[in-house]
């Protein structure tokens, strides 16, 4: 009877010291290696390979021990022991007689598994056959490394809960920050845009409240399924928290592509659900950031987007709202303003002036109305930095209620004096128009003004009309019943297209200065874009400003294209009422 070549003594020697070396290893794969190399001690064998399996069934990399060549050759008999039946598996077959090139050999293959699952195989060789005491031994050595694999399982589970959501599969912040991280990088790198959607669920809490935590989790895993089938399978949808999702989307063209997935999300998540037991109706608040304008960091992207769907919420839900630009100055200076604006309108800081419009002739026709902060701590504050503090802060309802009233009225007193302006203009914020008593604060104005309404164009920023078409094209057909006229501001920065334009109903349109100068920057487009938006806006039957007009040659080609309106500091700079009425301006 064949006798083992591993005295007991040094089995346990050989084992005391695996225990020391597994205990040391903080790493599994370190761990993984000592338990190879000790199954090869304990047998005195030529080589030794343990091969571990994936969770899903497919073999890893090997750990190899002895003759690296001969333990190589053990991985195809160890892929050969996966391929066995559930019955063969746990019988496997001990010992089998090898014949390489002219060399005998032995070879005993043990299944490594703990519980129902195999985590994989661990395969000893040597020229003499394998005794009882070392079978014995190797199974102390092939539980240890059954252990060990089903430790690293454990804590790739334990990983897995953390980049992805148990509830809907989908991943969670460490894994989104990880794909934002690389949208950014191929942003930077191919200056394709990429954007990032924070979506707040509407009233899911009162679904919670009345039917329970568990259609409440039903109502989230078909929100999930619903996003993902809404996008690109080369976005990113994850859950950030609770009733929270994100959207990473890539490659984009723009911010109109942006916005109209966003649009189309919202739909979706609009549709009643039908799960059992009730039918549900949720929505979602919509926050859109997008890279490079709005910034190039995960953390600007991440914290403008749940600002903005803030925003959305608190103004209505079931809105999509484009993220404010980043505020100049530092965190400190915005918020020493935003405290000062607070009562700056009543202690009468806060003025309008007017920069004047000026027809094709030449001829002054109308003006815009322009909010201007004068502080006794700051001085003059730019529009551009204090208007997004007050729509931040609310504070842009009452200043822009205030402006309107200023304009209509001073308008009124021009036209009694009979100055030549037809209309003035008076942009409106996003904040300001969806509040349900817009339309009622517009007609007061006017009443209390005797302004007639056609005299009156509300300005709207292209992105905002954009991204809420579907919300507000049934106020805007109410104003225009009003006889108020409606323009489309900042053209050529939102990415309208000719179809969108086409469904919102619009008196006309105004060319943003930035497309302006780009299209006159550049010699060989000798201003053909500023031309075909003219010549599209005529074709719909809008009028058009061009803003913007600083030099001879801005106001030579608007003069060629047909232009019906020009605005810029060429023809005259914002001045105050008094300014205005003394001294009309005449266009150059």
């Amino acid at each position: 009877m064949h006798s083992s070549l591993t005295p007991v003594p040094s089995a346990l020697s050989v084992l005391s010291r695996l225990a020391r070396d597994v205990a040391e290893h903080a790493q599994t794969r370190e761990a993984l290696q000592a338990v190879t190399q000790a199954a090869l001690d304990l047998t005195s064998g030529r080589a030794a390979a343990l091969l571990p399996l994936s969770p899903d069934g497919e073999p890893c990399a090997g750990v190899l021990a002895g003759d690296v060549g001969v333990a190589e050759a053990l991985l195809p008999a160890d892929r050969a022991a996966f391929q066995a039946g559930p019955g063969e598996r746990a019988v496997l077959e001990r010992q089998r007689v090898l014949q390489d090139e002219g060399e005998a050999g032995w070879l005993v293959a043990l299944p490594l598994a703990a519980g129902q699952g195999a985590l994989g195989t661990l395969t000893v060789r040597r020229a003499e056959p394998f005794g009882p005491e070392d079978l014995a031994a190797l199974e102390v050595v092939a539980g240890l490394a059954a252990g060990l694999l089903a430790r690293e399982q454990l804590e790739r589970d334990c990983a897995a809960m953390t980049l992805t959501d148990a509830l809907t599969g989908l991943p969670r912040g460490p894994l989104l920050r990880d794909r934002l991280e690389q949208a950014l990088a191929r942003t930077a790198r191919d200056r394709s845009p990429c954007a990032l959607l924070s979506i707040d669920l509407d009233h899911f809490g009162r679904v919670n409240e009345e039917y329970g935590r568990a259609l409440g989790d039903r109502a989230l895993a078909t929100a999930a399924a619903r996003l993902r089938a809404s996008v690109r399978a080369t976005d990113t949808v994850a859950r950030t928290e609770g009733d929270r999702f994100v959207v990473l989307l890539g490659g984009l063209h723009g911010v109109q592509q942006a916005l109209l997935v966003a649009e189309k999300v919202r739909l979706v998540l609009s549709v009643p659900m039908n799960l059992p037991g009730a039918s549900v109706t949720l929505g979602a608040s919509i926050g859109v950031s997008l890279a490079p304008p709005h910034g190039q960091q995960p953390e600007e992207l991440c914290a403008l987007a749940k600002q903005a769907a803030r925003q959305a919420k608190r103004h209505g839900r079931g809105l999509v709202w484009l993220a404010q630009l980043p505020g100049s100055g530092s965190p400190e200076r915005r918020a020493a303003l935003t405290q000062d604006l607070q009562g700056a309108l009543e202690r009468g800081e806060i003025g309008v002036h007017y920069q004047e419009q000026f027809g094709p002739d030449g001829e002054p026709c109308g003006v815009e109305a322009l909010a201007r902060w004068t502080s006794p701590r700051w001085g003059s504050v730019t529009p551009t930095e204090f208007i997004p503090l007050c729509e931040d802060d609310d504070l842009i309802v009452p200043l822009g209620t205030w402006v309107l009233r200023e304009a209509v009225t001073q308008l009124a007193h021009w036209r009694a004096a009979g100055l030549p302006y037809a209309r003035v203009a008076v942009n409106v914020s996003p904040v300001q128009f969806l509040r349900p008593d817009f339309e009622r604060v517009v007609r007061a104005a006017l009443d209390d003004s005797g302004l007639p309404p056609a005299c009156l164009e509300l300005e709207l920023g292209e992105a905002f009309v954009a991204s809420h078409q579907s919300v507000i094209t049934q106020r805007l057909h109410a104003l225009r019943g009003l006889g108020v006229r409606v323009v489309l501001d900042d053209f050529g920065t939102g990415g309208s297209g000719l179809a969108a334009l086409m469904q919102v109903p619009l008196d006309g349109l105004k060319i943003d200065r930035q497309f302006l100068r780009e299209d006159t920057s550049a010699p060989l487009r000798e201003g053909r874009g500023v031309t075909a938006s003219i010549a599209m806006a005529h074709a719909l039957g809008l009028d058009v400003v061009l803003e913007g007009v600083e030099t001879s040659a801005h106001l030579a080609l608007a003069r060629r294209a047909g232009c019906g309106r020009t605005q810029g500091f060429l023809q005259g700079r914002p001045r105050p009422a008094e300014e205005i009425g003394a001294h009309p301006g005449v266009s150059r």
